[in-house]
């Protein structure tokens, strides 16, 4: 989304030089804090020396840096008083309505962001993610469907549809689908956690091994991955490679209690005896889009897997009883 922006104001730079600093600082393209970028925009929106379409852009980017839903679609409210015939702005505002469960006007805004540009995939997504979270699978894979023809290099439009699958109880077709993705993006790592979680369904634990140390491999400073694979060896009985992987963990997170605790207990054990049933994976960003999901204020000229978002996910795990939280990045 930030990229679809940033082309729009490299056609159009701001005819005042005074307003090309802070036209800049406010959509990314100067390095600055987020902090000084979302001062720029203000900057940029109160100053009559601007055109419309930059003071639209300039309300679009203070949406994308907010955390408020209510803020963001005020913002926008700006931005599509202003330039009505941009599309992006009314995914945008969508998306946030989405995140009110306000589907009716959600739909509405991706319906008006269609009508002018029909071959927008990222609208396309949106709205199926938006599906997703209704419980309307069927559209949501049409949309996925439409949104893969147009750009088939978009991994996570087949992760998505991946999910959809597993939720239907449909592994073949969720295990198809990652395979098409990994084709286009090898080095994509939500494949392979969504893998690791398609074959855990099954019960194929040396598939979900596979899938969750490759997983590893790609993000081997993610807390997520690591803590599920030491799980599926107490699941399996090899206390020592679990304990491995909590050495691991703990090497990243030194002060994680669970980890210290697991860990002991694991070396208390008599004859690597499996701890527990698998765990229950809770995902606090749900159904959201993964733009939402990036860290608050991080720079509009940076892509989703540049930002790097550091997240919190929550793990439960039945056989201790526990929730346990861990640092991870979708």
């Amino acid at each position: 989304m930030w990229a679809a922006l940033i082309v729009i104001a490299q056609v159009f730079g701001p005819p005042h030089p005074g307003g090309q600093q802070d036209f800049d600082l406010c959509r990314g393209m100067t390095k600055g804090t987020p902090e000084e970028s979302i001062a720029a925009c203000h900057r940029v929106v109160s100053k009559e020396v601007l055109g419309k379409k930059y003071i639209a852009a300039a309300y679009s980017m203070l949406a994308r840096f907010s955390d408020n839903p209510a803020g963001a679609i005020t913002n926008l409210d700006q931005a599509i008083a202003l330039e009505p015939d941009t599309a992006d702005y009314y995914q945008q505002r969508g998306f946030q309505f989405s995140l009110l469960n306000d589907n009716d006007r959600a739909l509405a805004d991706f319906e008006k962001g269609l009508a002018l540009a029909p071959d927008s995939h990222r609208i396309l997504f949106v709205r199926a993610l938006t599906f997703k979270g209704m419980g309307e699978d069927a559209r949501a894979l049409a949309d996925l469907d439409r949104a893969i023809a147009l750009a088939p290099k978009e991994p996570t439009y087949y992760s998505v549809k991946a999910q959809i699958y597993l939720r239907q109880d449909k592994t073949a077709e969720a295990l198809a689908m990652l395979a098409q993705g990994i084709a286009v993006k090898p080095d994509h790592a939500q494949f392979f956690q969504d893998r690791a979680e398609v074959y855990r369904k099954l019960g194929d634990a040396k598939g979900e091994e596979e899938a969750l140390t490759r997983l590893i491999a790609l993000k081997p400073k993610e807390q997520y991955g690591i803590l599920l694979r030491a799980f599926l060896y107490e699941k399996l009985g090899k206390p020592a490679l679990a304990i491995a992987d909590y050495d691991t963990l703990l090497a990243l997170d030194p002060e994680h209690k669970f980890y210290r605790e697991r860990r002991a207990a694991l070396l208390e054990m008599k004859g690597g005896a499996p701890a527990g049933p698998a765990p229950k994976v809770i995902d606090p960003a749900g159904d959201a889009p993964p733009a939402k999901r990036a860290a608050k204020g991080a720079p509009p000229a940076k892509k989703a897997e540049e930002a790097a978002p550091e997240l919190e996910c929550r793990i439960y795990v039945p056989g201790a009883g526990v929730t346990v939280s861990v640092r991870c990045a979708k």
